[in-house]
């Protein structure tokens, strides 16, 4: 969790400072990391098995890009 928090706040730093492409690495790494996560799993589970942990850092992953995405979006047009 505090490697998360670590994570997230090192996107927002990205981006008031306007590092785009250091925003788009970090922002890129996580899912990185999810993609070889699924990829190592059974194709077929009868038993159902869902990974819930890589879902739910999926669902975070998304939230912390969106935000801050929209953040650097509404620091351009204020900077006009």
């Amino acid at each position: 969790m505090l490697l998360f928090l670590a994570w997230a706040l090192c996107c927002v730093v990205a981006v008031i400072a306007r590092w785009h492409v250091v925003w788009a690495a970090l922002c890129l790494a996580p899912l990185l990391l999810l993609s070889l996560i699924w990829l190592d799993r059974p194709a077929h589970d009868p038993f159902g098995f869902y990974p819930w942990g890589a879902i739910a850092l999926f669902a975070g992953v998304a939230i912390v890009v969106a935000a801050t995405s929209v953040l650097g979006v509404v620091r351009g047009l204020l900077a006009r």
